[in-house]
């Protein structure tokens, strides 16, 4: 699915315009209460030019500022997309997407040429006729719940330079290639805010569209009254939660509730509960620095017997072998 972002011609309703900034409001304290600790950001002080008739498939890229010059983004299936010069693109889930300038050729894996990449510029191609330039950068997700980030994005958001977020997306990676070009004092502090603000446009652009359907944990965090629940679960995971208790902090009823949540985020409250608890069981499991029991009480769980049968069923193996696999 692709995700074209156009503003309305139109002025929004003031109630779309207040669900759209309590959103973002309930969307900033899960990030900052959740994200913080799973999410490092980083950026290629690169670029990367590919001549005619060549492809790039390149899993890193996550987003990309077209510099100069055209080409295509191309996914087996789907209809190609143009990419010109002064576009953004934001992929999600970028191993599935080739870049090209061409489609009559075969892809070429980007990441071995990179990591051989001698320049500040990666050339695909012969480097004699450019017919694109690309700055790339990339977040990297913690590797045990790589999912808390993806699953509230499109697999791909296409800014056209036309369009009126186009030019704070270029601005925001002028920022970001002129600081990591740099060796200055707090370079990697200034370069981790300035893709914070990134992402956060990305997932404002998606909530204040009306040209899409967002769903899953972006359109629970969207509902003012879904979102007290599901940042209650979050923050305070080892309470005994019931669909009553969840309700009354939703200041819903409990049949209400119940259906309203599952219908949002797709899933029923307890299975998003357990979804939960277990994505924090696996970053203490890989810390290695706590013994059974206390991860079954911080996470929510009476017994260390009642978390290993659950992780177990969320997860295909035991957390004692779970944590010996990660690491070794």
């Amino acid at each position: 699915m692709l995700l074209f972002l156009r503003r309305s011609s139109t002025q929004p309703q003031l109630s779309t315009t207040l669900l759209a900034q309590k959103s973002i409001g309930n969307l900033l304290v899960w990030m900052a209460d959740n994200l913080d600790k799973d999410l490092s950001v980083s950026s290629l002080a690169r670029r990367m030019a590919m001549s005619p008739r060549n492809f790039a498939r390149y899993p890193s890229i996550n987003f990309g500022l077209i510099l100069a010059g055209s080409c295509l983004l191309i996914k087996e299936g789907a209809a190609n997309v143009l990419l010109e010069a002064g576009d953004f693109l934001f992929l999600s889930r970028p191993s599935d997407y080739s870049l090209a300038s061409d489609v009559n050729v075969s892809p070429l894996k980007a990441e071995p040429a990179l990591a051989a990449a001698t320049s500040d510029c990666l050339v695909v191609g012969d480097g004699q006729h450019c017919s694109v330039r690309i700055m790339p950068g990339y977040f990297l997700l913690n590797p045990d719940n790589p999912d808390l980030l993806t699953d509230l994005l499109l697999p791909v958001v296409h800014v056209a330079t036309s369009d009126a977020d186009a030019s704070q997306f270029r601005l925001l990676l002028q920022l970001v290639s002129e600081e990591a070009s740099q060796q200055l004092p707090g370079r990697t502090l200034v370069l981790s805010r300035f893709l914070d603000i990134l992402l956060m446009r990305v997932l404002r652009c998606l909530i204040s569209s009306p040209e899409h359907d967002i769903s899953g944990l972006l359109a629970g965090l969207s509902d003012p009254q879904l979102a007290v629940a599901l940042r209650a679960m979050q923050k305070e995971v080892s309470m005994p939660w019931k669909i009553d208790s969840l309700a009354s902090i939703a200041g819903l009823s409990r049949s209400v509730f119940a259906a309203r949540f599952r219908k949002v985020v797709g899933t029923p409250p307890v299975d998003y509960l357990i979804r939960w608890r277990i994505a924090l069981a696996k970053e203490l499991l890989r810390s290695g620095e706590h013994p059974l029991t206390h991860i079954a009480d911080t996470v929510g769980y009476k017994s260390s017997s009642a978390f290993s049968t659950a992780f177990k069923r969320s997860t295909g193996e035991y957390p004692r072998k779970y944590m010996s696999s990660v690491r070794n």
